[in-house]
């Protein structure tokens, strides 16, 4: 990697692999925000297609780029943290390769930033865009507020109403204080928490980025145990920050152990909704081996089993899904499918006339 450009004050680091055509889509996502005091690290872990040659070609053409080329695959956290060793900057934005930001973000969170200048990290709207139907919604929707939080405030909120960190602007020393990401917890929830236990941070309730959820494909898609047992190291690491106040942690505690089950439930009902049988039929058993089941967790299981012998009561509850589903749909229902590039051009324009 070259030397950090002088006067750059935000490093977006993206960890990326084999996802070459994405990669493009998030690296201009970054190189055309208005504010052009900025640098990129990318760091490829050996993906061995034609994203090594995509980095060289940008690097050769705007010297914001920088990036390295792993020898060998070093997992997702290895990956994250070497990008993030390799910012020199103040502030540092967190890029997955199949994420994006819209344009304006990095002026606004600077802007918010110097108004709070005591504010050790910024948290912004994230549009989060499903792969799989072309659906989308604004998160975080509920309880958060556009303004700055005191160090310990929400440090319990922050568990339940993660800030997604690709709306996230880090102070750089952040990263050091608390030491390398690690494997088998959910990193960015540990590392949020924690920043919030620590420090004051301001947050605006304005659609700063882009994030993709790929339903099958993502988190949701682990098993019952596999999320148990994150669920577990996550809490596990929280408690041993003595920054986290026991009232905070006995609080989040409900929800990090009711995660799994949580998680199921709503693969179970996707499963149900989309008659993928035998998504549901895995969920179903995963719930049940994890016990303490609601009444209507038994009676979707109970029609989705049944499915053949019993239609009324399958579609009765893939009714009951769809009108739960609907609630949280984009409120103009008489859209097509949006695209990823058709959700980006609809909430562009947001930041850009704020700031102007």
């Amino acid at each position: 990697p070259r030397r950090v450009m002088e006067d750059a004050r935000i490093t977006a680091v993206i960890p990326t692999f084999r996802r070459p055509a994405l990669l493009q889509r998030a690296l201009e996502s970054v190189l055309s925000q208005t504010e052009t005091r900025i640098e990129v690290f990318v760091s490829d872990n050996a993906s061995g297609d034609g994203t090594a040659d995509l980095l060289a070609d940008y690097a050769a053409r705007d010297p914001r780029v920088r990036y390295v080329v792993q020898d060998e695959n070093l997992g997702a956290a290895r990956n994250f943290q070497i990008c993030v060793e390799e910012a020199r900057t103040p502030w540092v934005s967190l890029l997955s390769d199949d994420d994006a930001l819209l344009p304006g973000y990095f002026a606004h969170a600077l802007a918010c930033l110097a108004e709070h200048p005591t504010a050790r990290f910024f948290g912004g709207q994230v549009v989060t865009w499903n792969e799989q139907d072309g659906t989308h919604a604004v998160r975080p929707a509920k309880e958060w507020t556009s303004r700055l939080y005191a160090a310990g405030e929400a440090t319990e909120l922050m568990a339940r109403r993660l800030l997604t960190w690709t709306g996230c602007l880090f102070d750089r020393a952040l990263f050091d204080e608390q030491g390398p990401f690690t494997e088998g917890s959910f990193g960015d929830a540990v590392f949020q928490v924690r920043a919030a236990a620590r420090h004051p941070f301001v947050v605006s309730l304005k659609p700063c980025a882009l994030f993709t959820n790929w339903g099958e494909g993502s988190v949701h898609a682990m098993s019952g145990s596999e999320l148990v047992a994150r669920a577990e190291t996550t809490l596990a690491e929280l408690a041993a920050d003595d920054h986290v106040r026991p009232a905070d942690l006995a609080a989040m505690r409900g929800y990090w152990e009711d995660l799994p089950r949580a998680t199921l439930t709503r693969r179970l009902k996707a499963a149900l909704r989309d008659e993928r049988w035998k998504a549901f039929d895995t969920a179903a058993v995963e719930l049940e081996q994890l016990g303490g089941l609601k009444l209507g967790q038994r009676l979707l299981i109970w029609a989705g089993r049944r499915r053949k012998d019993f239609r009324f009561f399958m579609r009765a509850g893939q009714r009951h899904v769809q009108k739960r589903r609907g609630k949280r749909k984009r409120a103009d229902a008489s859209d097509a499918r949006l695209t990823f590039e058709e959700v980006a051009a609809r909430y562009a324009p947001v930041l850009l006339e704020s700031n102007g």
